[in-house]
């Protein structure tokens, strides 16, 4: 991605942040609170390469940290966000023309929607989760494997949905901030970045704090994980990046850090987890590589998409 695909997607990523915010305070104190955590974290130097796979490398793995911070913080509440993700792509999806299938635009290149279309009811959904419970599928999926790891680094998940604190809140927002960060210094030094995104906070709409019952809350804070999980689907497709083998290789990455013999997770007093020996950072660029030299996405995608496979 070049430097106005970053700054785009990370506009869209602090917008969904400030929908996050707004769950637990007034949209001054929200922006005031975001600038102080872009400015503190910590000076990132612009990435010095030539290697365009480590480049890319870089950027899917930023993504795909966002979302593991999003899995687990969800996780930890209770909250299947992957049964929310289906039902906001169920409702993007909804938006093509019942007669064509094909999604119709306008002049400006917005989707038009057609006549009856419905906005996604994550409401819905977080109702069912916390009537039937939230882990109810049978099929894993990328909530399940992040709620093992939450599990097994003694973080714990309960079986239905509760509403994230106020000191919840800012910590995941703190987490993707310098996330954002990371993605930014694929192509930004340090100042340049950080003064971009205030510059993006100062600009964005206020947003009032939300004053509704906890089941509406509950509902608004996952469907902005969702939001900003898409967003960086949608960021990475554009690129032919498949993030979701992303994913894998990270999740692989994470629960090698079990101790070989016990199957735990073994931590310091402080409670960070201990790699045991021969421990490997999840190795993206292979990934990239291997998407480059074979394609991003199985066959049958691509050719339901009617596209071919990116070739390097």
């Amino acid at each position: 991605m070049n430097v106005e695909e970053v700054n785009f997607i990370g506009k869209m990523i602090l917008d969904e942040v400030m929908e996050l915010l707004a769950t637990v305070m007034r949209p001054e104190v929200a922006k005031d609170a975001l600038k102080t955590y872009i400015e503190e974290s910590k000076d990132l130097p612009i990435l010095a390469t030539e290697d365009n796979s480590n480049l890319i490398a870089e950027q899917a793995d930023a993504f795909v940290d966002i979302y593991y911070y999003c899995l687990n913080a969800a996780a930890k509440k209770g909250v299947n966000l992957s049964a929310i993700f289906d039902v906001v792509h169920a409702a993007n999806m909804a938006k093509r023309d019942p007669k064509t299938g094909q999604f119709l635009k306008r002049e400006d290149g917005k989707i038009i929607k057609p006549a009856g279309w419905q906005p996604p009811d994550v409401r819905k959904e977080i109702e069912n989760q916390m009537a039937n419970g939230s882990w109810q599928q049978q099929d894993k999926r990328d909530a399940h494997h992040v709620r093992e790891f939450t599990i097994g680094a003694g973080q714990g998940s309960p079986d239905v949905p509760s509403v994230m604190s106020e000191e919840e809140v800012k910590f995941i927002t703190k987490m993707i901030v310098d996330e954002v960060l990371e993605l930014f210094a694929t192509v930004h030094d340090a100042t340049n970045a950080k003064n971009v995104l205030k510059g993006f906070v100062d600009a964005s709409k206020d947003i009032p704090k939300i004053d509704a019952p906890e089941v509406d809350i509950i509902a608004e804070q996952a469907d902005a994980f969702v939001d900003i999980y898409y967003y960086c689907l949608n960021a990475a497709a554009k690129k032919g990046v498949n993030l979701s083998a992303i994913f894998d290789v990270v999740h692989a990455a994470n629960m090698a850090k079990r101790d070989p013999k016990t199957g735990q997770f073994l931590k310091r007093e402080d409670g960070k987890i201990i790699k045991p020996a021969g421990w490997q950072p999840p190795d993206v660029r292979a990934e990239i590589v291997r998407q480059q030299h074979n394609g991003s996405w199985p066959v049958d995608e691509c050719q339901s998409a009617q596209v071919t496979p990116v070739k390097a």
